[in-house]
Formats: C-alpha cells, structure tokens, sequence
C-alpha cells in the first residue's frame, strides 16, 4: 500500500473522531438556538425546548411537532413538520454536507 493511502485514511479517521467529538450550534429563524450533535446515524439538534432528530434520509421526528421532513440548499436549510416549519438561514448541516435532501 502506498503511503499517500494510508495518509489519507489516518487523516479520514481523524477528523471522523474530531467530528464527532464537537458539536455546533444553528440558530432558527425564531432565533432559537439548538445544539447539534451526532447520534450512531443522526443529527440531533437540541434547544431548552424540544428535540429535533434528522435522519440521512430526509426525515424528521419531534417529540413536540412529530414527524417530517427536512431539505436544505445553499441558503440554509429547512425542518417542515404539519403544524410547523423551521428554517435555519445560511447555515449548513455538518452531518449531511452532500445530502440528496435538496429544496
């Protein structure tokens, strides 16, 4: 195996393991501020109000607004469930930064 292989593998498992040892914080149209972390395949965005999880493949369970999905573009990215919709201009979901969930 040649030697730029395994650089590049240390350095894929490296900023796997920072990942997932940071968390970020998006900041809703509302102004409601929730922390991102990731779970074993999900994105969890918390706030001092409810809990919003965010699967890969587009779809969004609340204990507070149920379930829905979730789509994001260059301008940020939107939760929609049937009794509410969030939106979190210019920011990104770090979890699903090449995601099919497009608006």
């Amino acid at each position: 195996m040649n030697n730029s292989i395994v650089l590049n593998r240390y350095f894929l498992g490296a900023t796997l393991i920072l990942y997932a040892s940071q968390s970020f914080c998006a900041v809703s149209s509302q102004g409601e501020q929730f922390v991102e972390s990731l779970n074993k395949k999900n994105m969890v965005l918390k706030s001092k109000n409810h809990t919003i999880t965010l699967q890969a493949n587009c779809k969004a369970a609340s204990k507070k607004y149920g379930f829905g999905n979730w789509e994001q573009a260059n301008g940020g990215f939107l939760i929609t469930f049937k009794s509410k919709t969030l939106a979190f201009p210019y920011q990104e979901l770090n979890a699903f930064p090449n995601s099919k969930c497009g608006l």
